[in-house]
């Protein structure tokens, strides 16, 4: 039975507190409930991250082991764990685990914040087995667990869903782990697992640092396939991203889910593929390098290739522009394709041929030249660190010059990677530093846009992803409607909102609909001034592979739409209720673990389980099966056990196809050794099967012959 508060007393506890904006912030305390003089920093012993695909999201399952290790508490200390972590604002969270033993895993139920919290509460009070996932703002997040010795550890499992970026045939999303630097004793690593879907195929991790990360290649008679590697902290506490490379390049995609006679559906449609002109866009990308004044010449050529291929399509025309010696070029007197082979190829002539020390007036005066001679049929993308031009009377004249050759009649969209500010000063009260005023000026009078990158609030790669955008086409008043053959699409929200979008971007939708597919729709609004309207259909080979998680995803989004604007009590009771039927967090609701048999989940698949293979496989002659091959019973030993934790024991039976067939509970451990046998039932055919036992750290196999 579900539990509720009368929500005008719920509403005026909370509204005060969420009308506050809270810091994002990660940290990890334990404390004596009791005593909360006595507190430190936790620890984390162990982490796990599980991902898989769903759609056009991806699904994070974390778990960590929390322990007090170096803190000087005893078995007879009772601690409560408080872990506070942030998550994207786009974060969908889904579940919360708490482990009772090594075996024994409580799920936690969703309740409307006061009661949960209330319950955790009085039970701390009476020391029994509770944990409370609480989620404080857009971002933020707190985990409590109760009780913990002072020497031993809880485990847990938060899950989470955030939307993948979508570009052609590849999928890429970040991987959260702010979390990671708040363990008292740092982690030599974590355990990353992949779990593979169709359609999808083997992930690459990109780290802040520029490096790939591949993954190796498992198998678990259990799980099945699946991709793992021991990422180190290095590597992976800078937000890295997991790319996916689809089967092949979509420019539309779709799933669809039915539950409970309701069909749930997620679509992608790339804009820039429904408007003719972004098809047919040409752009010349002049390149003004000064190495004294920014990033290194393959650092900035790195992130200017992936932006490009993200962000152009075979359909549009490139050149590049640039100075090599003491002259400006280019590497074709015609448009190419910017397919991702050619990008690359002239990304390389940049990296072999480009000086080190730029020339902007020259560089923007050919490609002024440039642009007029192809019937100015093209724009210009103007990647700049020059700092020479500061002089506000040496600027003025220079916009004359450009003005001569064309400046008004062709769009230029600059991007200024000077990351010293030399030269400062006020112009009518406004500070501008370098080129500042000169490129703010330019972009005024073309009719284009200018983009600075700032050390602490931009990235390289947000910086030319933004700008190669705006230089596709600068949309405006976007419309987007969607429906199906038959019927249409109700409760549909789209991932932001629809003046935030780029030209290059893909419009994500989920929402509901009744009727047949194909789902069809039509964009329409402004590019470049200019009225466009476009109609599509996704094929149905678009599909995408996807589970009930389309619900939660759909649930997901329309709470954070509720979020936006709590103006009644109305408002919050619907915000529980749909938190509460679909299992999905909100800021009025709470995740809470029991010690309670209705909270046990015998279901729950533990992928920490999983067989990495970096555990110890046991020599198979201390494994000893008898008789081998066998009828109807079979009997096992393994011998030279030491220290072996009854709790920590768990042996399963699976078939040669990796299908698990049988769960073998009870067992003897006698003198160093561990005995326990198998009758099969009835319905398990004679054929091959294998014994797994794992004990403490350790995996054995044996291989057995039913006749």
């Amino acid at each position: 039975m579900k539990n509720y508060v009368p929500v005008s007393i719920l509403f005026l506890l909370l509204s005060s507190f969420f009308t506050t904006s809270l810091k994002a912030y990660n940290s990890l305390t334990v404390q004596d409930p009791r005593a909360t003089w006595r507190y430190g920093v936790g620890t984390m012993d162990s982490v796990t991250l599980v991902v898989k695909p769903k759609g056009l999201f991806l699904e994070h399952s974390i778990y960590i082991n929390f322990s007090a290790k170096n803190l000087n508490y005893t078995s007879k200390d009772t601690l409560e764990v408080i872990f506070n972590f942030d998550l994207p604002s786009n974060a969908i969270v889904t579940d919360s685990w708490l482990w009772l033993t090594p075996s024994q895993i409580l799920k936690g139920k969703l309740l409307d914040l006061w009661t949960a919290s209330t319950i955790y509460e009085n039970i701390v009070k009476r020391r029994r087995d509770p944990s409370i996932l609480k989620k404080l703002t857009a971002t933020q997040y707190e985990l409590r667990i109760f009780p913990m010795a002072g020497n031993a550890y809880r485990k847990v499992k938060i899950t989470y869903l955030v939307p993948l970026d979508l570009n052609g045939n590849i999928l890429s999303g970040p991987i959260a782990t702010n979390y990671l630097n708040t363990s008292k004793i740092p982690i030599n690593n974590i355990n990353f697992i992949y779990l593979p879907e169709t359609k999808y195929g083997n992930p690459i991790l990109k780290t802040n640092s520029g490096t790939e990360i591949t993954f190796w290649e498992k198998e678990d008679p259990e799980f099945g396939k699946f991709l793992y590697k021991p990422i180190t902290l290095n590597d992976i506490t800078k937000t890295p991203i997991l790319q996916f490379t689809l089967d092949r390049s979509y420019t539309s995609y779709f799933t669809t889910f039915e539950k409970d006679n309701e069909n749930y559906y997620q679509l992608a449609v790339q804009l820039s593929s429904l408007v003719q002109a972004a098809k047919d866009k040409k752009i010349l990308i002049t390149f003004d390098y000064y190495q004294s004044n920014t990033f290194s010449k393959d650092v900035i050529l790195d992130e200017l290739q992936s932006a490009l291929i993200k962000n152009l399509s075979p359909t549009q025309s490139f050149n590049m522009c640039y100075v090599s010696g003491f002259d400006v070029v280019f590497n074709s007197m015609d448009w190419m394709s910017a397919t991702p082979e050619n990008i690359i190829t002239q990304i390389n002539k940049l990296r072999n041929n480009a000086s080190n020390v730029g020339s902007t007036l020259s560089l923007l005066a050919k490609s002024l030249q440039y642009v007029k001679s192809k019937n100015n049929d093209g724009s210009i993308y103007f990647l700049s660190a020059g700092d020479m031009y500061s002089n506000i009377d040496l600027s003025n004249s220079i916009l004359q010059d450009l003005t001569k050759e064309g400046l008004a009649s062709t769009t230029i969209h600059i991007s200024d990677i000077c990351s010293l500010n030399k030269f400062c000063g006020y112009i009518n009260n406004i500070l501008y530093c370098n080129n500042h005023y000169l490129y703010t000026n330019i972009s005024r009078i073309s009719k284009g846009s200018y983009t600075k990158y700032d050390t602490q609030n931009s990235s390289l790669s947000a910086l030319f992803t933004s700008s190669i955008s705006k230089t596709i086409g600068n949309i405006l008043n976007l419309d987007f409607y969607s429906t199906v053959d038959n019927g249409f699409c109700y409760n549909k929200y789209i991932n932001k909102d629809l003046n935030q979008y780029n030209l290059s971007d893909y419009v994500v939708q989920v929402g509901k609909f009744t009727g047949s597919l194909p789902f069809r729709g039509e964009v329409s609004g402004f590019l470049d001034n200019k009225i466009f309207n476009s109609k599509f259909t996704i094929p149905i080979e678009n599909r995408l592979p996807t589970d009930a998680t389309n619900v939660q995803i759909w649930a997901g989004n329309y709470i954070k739409e509720l979020e936006k604007n709590i103006s009644s009590n109305i408002t919050v009771n619907n915000i529980i209720n749909l938190s509460t039927e679909h299992n999905v967090l909100s800021l009025y609701t709470a995740f809470l673990c029991l010690e309670d048999t209705s909270y046990y989940c015998v279901n729950c698949k533990d992928e920490t389980h999983i067989n990495t293979g970096t555990e110890e496989l046991k020599d198979s002659i201390n494994f000893i099966s008898f008789p081998n091959p066998f009828s109807e019973k079979i009997q096992f030993t393994l011998n030279d056990l030491k220290d072996i934790d009854p709790e920590q024991v768990s042996i399963s039976i699976y078939d040669i196809s990796g299908r698990k067939v049988d769960i073998i509970s009870e067992f003897q451990l006698i003198q160093g050794s561990l005995k326990f046998s198998w009758q099969p039932f009835s319905k398990i055919q004679a054929g091959v099967y294998i014994c797994i036992l794992k004990a403490n750290n350790s995996v054995y196999k044996k291989k057995i012959i039913k006749m």
